[in-house]
């Protein structure tokens, strides 16, 4: 579709409506999610296009039952779509707050859509995302809502000045036991423009007044793991999950590039942190997640189990979902259990999510088919779900 304000260019967006959706929506009260989506940029070596025509992302993860938007990055000289890049990115810009409203206003898009939020201690909710402006710059920020979710503060910043690409996994707020909100971020400890991989790096951000104002820690560093044995291109400590296993003891386990993954332990509720060191997890280029057990000692991790550190830039093939437990604050793990296995090499399933819902757990997991056993980029992505009865879970 091209949009009135670049009619006669080449310059276009993909739009997709559900198998529901009527012409009438209106008179029948009807609204969808809408999923925003821009493709990933030109890299033959990887499966992209970098065209909005071959986008499937949104698609995937909707499972075709949201509206679903594939927006241009705008070339610079505003006549056709970009696919290296971000282009002029003010036109970019410029296009998606266009263009994102007149959708909804046209097709019934539901704009109250929340990405990833956590209730503060004071009864407000926060949310969490990362804005992106170009390859080097990226920023974690935060609003709040004080009418559970219908409207939204302005973006704050919560990350320092340090390190112009920073982010953080999966968009995710910790409320502590004391109250306090906590944010992981990673961030790129390179500063070329052009480079998004290793080294990468860790610190925190913290909250004693539910998110007006934020420290961090470590002070003057960030957490990182220097050593990359297999010369990958994404490298360090990042992508990190969290678990306050006793009031103010918190531990933090993360990916790297070692084939294990490490961890870091802080005393006082994320003031201060000790250095990473090696758990006895071992663990491909993929990211962990932690949770406890409510109302026991049970530490609950699952990643992918599966170690070739040799066998690409993902260091084993995500096939395989497990989940782990420790009585002990994570010093030591019981052997992994299965969640969800594939025997096909190409279906490949990460990036859980949980969440307790009474005795049960609930995990969210990305589910990939990739070409060449994920060394050619991705053909298909969706999510799935596990229901895991607390008595399976030991």
């Amino acid at each position: 579709m091209t949009a009135p304000e670049y009619a006669g260019t080449g310059v276009h967006h993909m739009l997709y409506l559900p198998p529901d959706w009527q012409a009438d929506w209106k008179t029948r009260g009807r609204s969808w999610p809408v999923i925003v989506e821009y493709t990933g940029n030109k890299a033959p070596t990887l499966g992209s296009t970098g065209l909005v025509e071959d986008a499937a992302l949104g698609f995937g993860v909707s499972g075709g039952r949201f509206i679903w938007v594939v927006l241009p990055y705008v070339s610079k000289t505003h006549v056709q779509n970009e696919v290296t890049w971000w282009g002029d990115e003010e036109a970019t810009a410029a296009y998606a707050k266009t263009n994102v409203p007149r959708i909804c206003a046209q097709f019934g898009g539901d704009t109250r859509a929340v990405i990833r939020a956590v209730r503060s201690a004071d009864g407000e909710w926060g949310l969490s995302h990362t804005v992106l402006t170009h390859g080097q710059d990226a920023c974690k920020v935060l609003r709040r809502s004080a009418d559970e979710g219908r409207t939204w503060s302005e973006p704050r910043k919560i990350r320092d000045a340090s390190h112009a690409y920073t982010t953080g996994p999966h968009d995710r707020l910790y409320t502590l036991s004391s109250g306090r909100l906590l944010a992981l971020l990673h961030c790129s400890l390179d500063s070329k423009k052009d480079r998004q991989g290793g080294p990468l790096g860790v610190y925190v951000v913290y909250s004693d007044d539910h998110g007006r104002t934020w420290n961090r820690a470590p002070r003057n560093r960030v957490l990182h793991v220097a050593d990359n044995p297999s010369k990958k291109h994404e490298w360090g400590f990042w992508e990190p999950s969290l678990v306050e296993h006793a009031p103010g003891k918190l531990l933090m386990m993360a990916r790297t590039a070692t084939g294990w993954l490490y961890e870091c332990r802080s005393e006082d509720g994320g003031s201060t942190w000790t250095n990473p060191a090696r758990s006895t997890v071992p663990n491909p280029l993929a990211p962990p997640v932690l949770t406890q057990v409510p109302g026991t000692g049970t530490l609950v991790l699952l990643h992918n189990p599966r170690v070739q550190m040799e066998s690409g830039w993902h260091g084993g093939p995500r096939t395989v979902l497990a989940l782990r437990t420790s009585q002990d604050g994570g010093r030591s793990w019981n052997d992994p259990r299965t969640i969800v296995q594939s025997a096909d090499e190409s279906a490949w399933c990460d990036y859980p999510a949980v969440r307790w819902v009474g005795r049960t757990l609930r995990v969210v997991y990305r589910a990939i088919a990739t070409l060449a056993h994920g060394n050619g980029g991705f053909r298909t992505v969706g999510l799935e779900h596990q229901a895991l009865d607390r008595a399976w879970i030991r």
